[in-house]
């Protein structure tokens, strides 16, 4: 088990260190940050956490909110998105802001406890493998009367992600795809690390279009994807047979024309009371 962690954590790099260029130029990360930070509605002073802060989206935009009175610490596992939300930072003129490149897994002997007044994380929870012990620390590194705000994929977003995950689950493996799915289950892992007053709203946000003829290279590219590591598990007669259901599900549902391939997001705030 160990090394299947230490393997999805280099690839969840090696991803992003390959996204970095153009992370903030796509349709989805720009506005799920913007939607996360005014759920979370950060005020001048605070400190802040920012976990996956990858190229600065969201601790940036605290960082300019809190003002020079507040500060934000942004930790994140890939080096060059970190190296693209320094130069942001700078090219702003931000005193306030320190990025740190620290695995959220190690994070728990990074900080002291009671740091903070928020912690902050967008389209990053889903990446975390020990989930429960993360939401344990971030409500140890907050102050009494602190507050978390996350995101995490909701059942259905992505057709591609969600029908890989459904797919894998006929052959006993769970991806993190739709790991907080539903409200509830939000409402469940935030409860279980002592958050209380926790809120969950659902958003939409427009996808790529999604054609029949993309499905091959769109399998592909999710077979590589970190959080689908466990797929790399099966015999290869076993993983032909799971793409061919993969293939057959989704060619059942998107029209000839193509489709909207819409992700929706919960955003999943709670509170620190104790």
């Amino acid at each position: 088990m160990a090394s299947r962690q230490i393997t999805i954590a280099s690839a969840t790099e090696v991803l992003f260190d390959h996204r970095a260029a153009t992370y903030d130029t796509d349709d989805f990360h720009p506005p799920l940050a913007q939607t996360l930070l005014s759920t979370a509605s950060p005020t001048p002073g605070q400190s802040i956490l920012d976990l996956a802060t990858g190229t600065g989206l969201v601790a940036i935009a605290a960082a300019k909110t809190i003002g020079p009175t507040g500060h934000v610490t942004a930790i994140d596992i890939s080096s060059k998105m970190l190296a693209v939300a320094k130069e942001k930072a700078a090219a702003l003129g931000l005193t306030n802001i320190v990025f740190h490149k620290v695995d959220t897994k190690d994070m728990f002997t990074a900080f002291p406890r009671y740091s903070f007044d928020h912690v902050l994380c967008s389209a990053g929870m889903v990446f975390m493998d020990d989930l429960p012990t993360i939401l344990s620390d971030c409500y140890n590194f907050l102050k009494i009367g602190g507050k978390i705000t996350f995101d995490a994929p909701a059942d259905g977003s992505s057709l591609i992600g969600s029908t890989s995950a459904n797919v894998a689950r006929q052959y006993g493996i769970e991806l993190p795809y739709t790991r907080l799915g539903t409200a509830q289950k939000c409402t469940d892992a935030t409860s279980g690390a002592g958050f209380e007053d926790i809120h969950v709203k659902t958003v939409r946000f427009k996808g790529t279009l999604l054609k029949r003829e993309m499905l091959d290279q769109a399998w592909n590219r999710q077979l590589m994807h970190p959080l689908s590591k466990k797929l790399t598990d099966l015999e290869p007669r076993e993983l032909k047979m799971l793409k061919g259901k993969f293939l057959e599900r989704l060619e059942a549902v998107i029209p000839q024309e193509g489709a909207v391939d819409e992700i929706v997001m919960h955003i999943v705030s709670g509170v620190r009371l104790h």
